[in-house]
């Protein structure tokens, strides 16, 4: 699994979205390539699909100046989402936590 993971990142590395993509769902790539630790285009388009279309809402939600929006988003303290523990050791260097 770990060697698995290695290729997801070695893969991922020179992506300008590769802090905002769940490329790293094993689930996803078992379900589009039959193989844990596969990337595939259409998982790249896919991401990059979401992607655009989040950053798509936030520009009209913030021009809107959505109260609701500007909120959630920009007033409160930001808390990580459930399950982006692997997104923070990515950006640190680190492995994931054992004990």
């Amino acid at each position: 699994m770990q060697k698995a993971k290695d290729r997801v990142e070695e893969t991922c590395a020179p992506c300008a979205l590769r802090d905002r993509c769940q490329s790293h769902c094993g689930c996803r790539h078992v379900a589009l390539t039959g193989e844990l630790g596969l990337i595939n285009q259409a998982l790249c388009e896919i991401e990059e699909s979401f992607i655009l279309a989040a950053d798509e809402v936030a520009r009209v939600l913030t021009a809107e100046r959505c109260p609701a929006f500007i909120d959630a988003y920009y007033r409160r303290q930001h808390r990580p989402a459930a399950g982006s523990t692997l997104t923070s050791l990515r950006k640190a260097g680190g492995g994931p936590a054992t004990g």
